[in-house]
């Protein structure tokens, strides 16, 4: 078992990731690519230097994960709500509060699959070069979520780990 990166590590991979490997150009979200008209999806698609076959490929994979996790979302709000009703409410149902939680994780665990299962198959259309910028992406974000601590406590500028 491999041990668990060190947090320097990790931030440095960031910074690096962030500094160097994914530089864009200026006009990478601002051409109109009726093919990529989401901004997330034109930024992973000039990050990876995805073709226009790969991302018209992609678009079904993303369809079918939009069209699974809508009701898993719906459903998880619903539960979120009647545990927030059910606090609210003079006299919570512990019981009930404990099988709303248990659902919730049990449909959290689905999407989890589903998003899983989209990234395999998104990965399936990638060449190796590509999915070694997207392996370097994945660790990237590992480290990520410590740079917003920073700017907190004024050690980073705000905005720091936003691309320029």
């Amino acid at each position: 078992m491999k041990p668990a990166p060190r947090p320097l590590n990790a931030l440095a991979a960031c910074v690096l990731a962030l500094s160097t490997g994914f530089s864009l150009p200026a006009t990478a979200l601002a051409d109109g690519d009726a093919a990529c008209a989401d901004a997330p999806v034109r930024l992973v698609a000039t990050v990876l230097e995805l073709t226009p076959g790969q991302v018209q490929a992609w678009g079904p994979i993303l369809a079918a994960r939009g069209e699974a996790l809508g009701p898993l979302a719906e459903q998880i709000r619903q539960r979120q709500q009647a545990i927030a009703a059910q606090l609210q409410s003079g006299s919570p149902d512990p019981a009930l509060i404990g099988r709303l939680l248990i659902e919730v994780h049990a449909l959290q665990a689905q999407v989890h699959a589903v998003d899983a299962q989209a990234a395999a198959r998104f990965r399936e259309l990638l060449n190796l070069p590509q999915r070694q910028k997207l392996d370097q992406v994945r660790r990237a974000a590992l480290a990520c979520p410590v740079v917003p601590a920073f700017a907190a406590v004024g050690l980073v500028p705000a905005g720091a780990a936003a691309p320029q």
